[in-house]
């Protein structure tokens, strides 16, 4: 089965169609964008660079895609039809930006797993705080309470002496 009809419109629908594949991908990088900020920590560095060795492919694919859109427009305005070569090319393109957009949605899965399991680790830690703070809260209550005794024993006995 073609991909497109062979039609004038039916460049214009793929035009559509990478647009919105390419606006879906864009929400994506903003969700995953989002979910750095909340992070807040080196795993934060780290996507950042690993991000911006991806974002230079993004806009070089970006910029190919429009590029090849242009000239498809042409040819089909020229011709009218669609070779069964450029047909393939047009699958691989769509096929390429289906498998980003794979990705990118595992990548965000990812973040939210590893957010969900670093809050725990987190929650664990300061559960941990607050019993250390607790144990010596009580041991300065008790360090209190011998220095008490032991004060008035001295000041007992000093009066004793006078």
């Amino acid at each position: 089965m073609p991909l497109f009809k062979y039609s004038p419109f039916s460049m214009d629908e793929f035009a559509f169609n990478v647009q919105q594949q390419f606006q879906i991908l864009e929400q994506k990088i903003l969700q995953i964008e989002n979910f750095l900020s909340i992070c807040n920590t080196d795993i934060k560095n780290n996507l950042e660079k690993a991000y911006t060795t991806i974002l230079p492919n993004l806009m070089n694919l970006e910029k190919i895609l429009e590029k090849y859109l242009h000239s498809s427009k042409e040819e089909t305005q020229k011709f009218k039809i669609i070779t069964k070569e450029q047909e393939n090319e047009l699958k691989n393109f769509h096929q390429t930006l289906n498998n980003i957009e794979l990705q990118l949605t595992y990548i965000l899965r990812a973040f939210e797993i590893l957010t969900n399991t670093q809050i725990e680790v987190i929650k664990e830690q300061l559960s941990l705080v607050q019993k250390q703070n607790q144990q010596l809260e009580q041991k300065i209550d008790s360090l209190q309470y011998c220095t008490n005794n032991h004060f008035k024993e001295i000041m007992r006995r000093a009066e004793e002496i006078k």
